[in-house]
């Protein structure tokens, strides 16, 4: 237990954070046993287990859940991207991560749907720590339990149809034009959420965050993308059609507007070239909520905008207490 005394004088008792549940598998003995040694400073902040296959590693998680899974992608019987596959049905606020030492394009790409997070063998401690503990972190500021499920357990953002169609169309010209597609991609908010998550990840080598998804497009290049367009659910449209209650061509015009104007600000406040992408980014991606929930929660959203609209509260409020989005 800490105490704590605020400004006011009354002593706050919070009790202390419970270990970080970790779970980390492979096929290889002695792979677990490095990571075992490795890791052995945070055997106070992390209660790790190691499991040497999927189907062991589901077992343990049936016993006991873990908040982070974190698996090698290339194992015998099932694959790491199989197991994250069964991990995201069944348990899907547990964050997903694949660290592996094969860079096989096409395993990369079997599991950019249920993996949040890559990371290429040999990784350093403080590099799978710090990874480890961003991300749990991210996952714990959002306060409601039911949105952590619902976001956990979501492949991806979608992607607005137009835009993706033509995104598509220009990958399979003879010679594509990478500024057209860069163009492209900063007008919808799944292409670059995607593009962002592959080329942030250490399986493309990049050694600086990219906050801009034309350069995005420019560093995975022609031959990825391609690889990335023919692979099933990587880019995915809306499914959903507009309703009353949900016109998604408004939410992509307003992220769009929205981006222009923080990149205005920036550049005009003389910000470095990267803040001025990142805020441009951020405002591209501010509404993602909304189709999350009008693709993958259609009716209870349509109950949360009504109530929006007739007792005139904003959607964060309306949902906030979280029975709205109950499974």
């Amino acid at each position: 237990m800490l105490d704590t005394t605020p400004c006011g004088g009354t002593p706050i008792i919070a009790a202390a954070q419970p270990p970080l549940q970790v779970l980390f598998v492979d096929d290889e003995i002695c792979v677990l046993q490095g990571l075992e040694r490795m890791l052995h400073a945070l055997r106070r902040q992390w209660t790790m287990r190691f499991a040497i296959s999927g189907p062991a590693a589901l077992a343990m998680l049936e016993d006991h859940p873990a908040e982070v899974v974190v698996s090698d992608m290339r194992m015998p019987g099932m694959s790491g991207g199989d197991l994250l596959d069964a991990v995201a049905r069944r348990w899907p606020g547990t964050i997903r991560m694949i660290l592996s030492g094969h860079a096989d394009q096409g395993m990369v790409l079997r599991t950019i749907g249920p993996a949040h997070q890559f990371l290429q063998k040999p990784c350093d401690a403080e590099v799978l720590k710090g990874t480890i503990q961003t991300t749990w972190r991210l996952r714990c500021s959002l306060s409601n339990h039911q949105l952590r499920l619902l976001v956990g357990g979501m492949p991806g953002l979608p992607c607005q149809p137009g835009v993706l169609d033509a995104f598509l169309l220009q990958l399979g010209q003879p010679q594509p034009s990478i500024e057209e597609l860069g163009a492209l991609a900063v007008q919808d908010l799944g292409l670059s959420a995607r593009l962002l998550q592959l080329v942030n990840s250490s399986f493309f080598g990049c050694r600086r965050v990219v906050a801009s998804p034309a350069e995005a497009v420019l560093l995975l290049g022609i031959d990825r993308l391609r690889a990335l367009a023919a692979a099933e659910g990587v880019f995915a449209p809306l499914a959903c059609q507009p309703t009353a209650w949900f016109e998604p061509a408004r939410v992509w015009r307003h992220s769009a507007q929205v981006a222009r104007l923080a990149r205005l600000i920036a550049e005009d406040l003389a910000l470095p070239p990267a803040q001025v992408e990142e805020a441009a980014t951020a405002g591209l991606l501010h509404d993602a909520g909304h189709l999350l929930l009008a693709a993958h929660r259609p009716h209870e959203y349509a109950a949360l905008a009504r109530q929006v609209r007739d007792e005139g509260d904003i959607l964060h409020d309306a949902g906030g207490g979280g029975g709205g989005l109950a499974p």
